[in-house]
């Protein structure tokens, strides 16, 4: 029984910690996905972030870039 205690709390603290990592990270504006870039990630320092719209996944980036939304030379981060 003490064992099937210490599993429960083992698996509380992977899903807090899981959970806590996720709120971290950005997600894409568009297609919503969770990113690998973290919150506090300047945004001098990322690619395909758009100044006043926010993060795109690269595959967004190039759609709307395609539909001549918006320049890529001046908003894409390299």
């Amino acid at each position: 029984m003490a064992d099937n205690i210490n599993m429960r709390k083992q698996s509380d603290w992977r899903t807090k910690a899981s959970g806590s990592r996720r709120k971290q990270m950005e997600r894409y504006v568009l297609c919503w996905r969770l990113t690998n870039v973290p919150k506090n990630t300047p945004i001098s320092k990322r690619k395909y972030y758009v100044q006043g719209q926010g993060q795109l996944c690269e595959n967004c980036y190039y759609e709307l870039f395609k539909q001549g939304v918006f320049s890529g030379e001046d908003n894409m981060n390299t």
